[in-house]
């Protein structure tokens, strides 16, 4: 079944599903458990553009599409109440969810922000304080951009014994490559600095074969630029926006040393609060990569919460440390939104597991 068929098949499902009142027995039956929705960038599509990036950012017209569905059905809360929730601190709140924006692009004030604005939801926004203070892209839109270019010319990277060849032809081709080579990479070097300091030397050289980068337009592009300290000083004073750590330099702390883990969550905690001249006490797990290691060592950073890439819900006695994150791909459809928020695409998943197990 190709993408497109099975796409309209489960949005039909979802829609199905939806009208028969599954979807609003689903949120009923799990109106006591959080949910928090993870995001990244979000732009405009509209209009020419010099470059877009082969990792899709929300398209704003869509992300209020979708904020505005959510709102009819779901109350969302800061980072902070759904924290004392799950301590117990607090009272359940039905049916309540979290918004979250990982990275610390620009865009997310510029284009989301007023989306949240107009509809009164609250962000929490984690950003990577070294590509604040550096003015740096993060490595991997630089390999984004410039394997976009070196495409063009079919160009070839080899790395650790192993050669991808990039055709300009296809994006869909330059996506599956450049997920192959990030794979291919992970495995070679584990250490997460050793890794980036990899991509890095491959950008690096092709900077130098096509004579362009991503660094030499940064500021002011709208797909990659990240905050500034003054942005973050005065985004800070609007009471949607709360400000969380993302470690300096997107360090995967499961891939770390435990000096350089220690040091990146103090330094970047340690920033967020002089520029906005609050306590730093959220957290969002660079790649969504962590164990328990890393668990501990974010809270004896002093977080008192932390955001994972694990797909659930969560309630009164989860470990605020853990948080699990519900992605909203780019491409989703109201009804697949309302499934997957209500946790009827959780079940419809779990028993189709459960009759493809007796079948084997």
């Amino acid at each position: 079944m190709g993408n497109k068929h099975y796409k309209s098949v489960k949005t039909a499902l979802y829609g199905l599903l939806d009208f028969i009142g599954l979807n609003a027995w689903s949120r009923r039956r799990n109106r006591h458990r959080i949910r928090v929705f993870a995001l990244h960038g979000v732009g405009s599509y509209s209009g020419d553009h010099d470059w877009v990036p082969i990792r899709p950012q929300h398209d704003v017209a869509d992300l209020e599409r979708m904020l505005t569905d959510l709102c009819r059905n779901y109350r969302f809360i800061s980072i902070g109440d759904a924290t004392a929730i799950m301590n117990g601190n607090a009272p359940a709140i039905d049916n309540a969810a979290v918004l979250t924006f990982d990275d610390g692009y620009l865009n997310n004030f510029t284009q989301a922000l007023p989306v949240l604005r107009k509809l009164k939801v609250p962000g929490v926004f984690y950003i990577a304080t070294g590509m604040v203070e550096t003015r740096e892209p993060f490595w991997f839109d630089r390999l984004d951009f410039v394997l976009q270019a070196a495409a063009k010319e079919g160009a070839e990277v080899e790395l650790a014994g192993k050669t991808f060849h990039f055709d300009k032809s296809d994006r869909e081709s330059i996506r599956d490559t450049f997920s192959q080579l990030r794979f291919h990479c992970k495995r070679n070097y584990p250490d997460d600095r050793e890794f980036a300091q990899a991509l890095g030397d491959v950008a690096t050289t092709l900077e130098h074969k096509t004579g362009v980068s991503l660094a030499a337009i940064l500021e002011g592009d709208e797909w990659a630029c990240v905050v500034s300290r003054d942005d973050v000083q005065r985004y800070s004073r609007d009471d949607l926006v709360t400000f969380g750590g993302h470690t300096v330099s997107h360090l995967r702390l499961s891939c770390s040393s435990e000096e350089d883990i220690a040091r990146e969550l103090h330094q970047s905690k340690q920033s967020i609060e002089a520029w906005t001249g609050r306590p730093c006490l959220d957290f969002s797990y660079p790649n969504g990569d962590y164990d328990d290691a890393s668990v501990a060592a974010v809270k004896s950073g002093g977080y008192q919460s932390a955001v994972t890439s694990d797909i659930g819900m969560e309630s009164v006695g989860s470990d605020p440390c853990r948080i699990k994150r519900l992605n909203l791909p780019v491409e989703f459809t109201n009804v697949e939104l309302r499934g997957r928020a209500s946790g009827l695409e959780e079940a419809v998943m779990s028993l189709m597991a459960r009759l493809k197990g007796r079948r084997h």
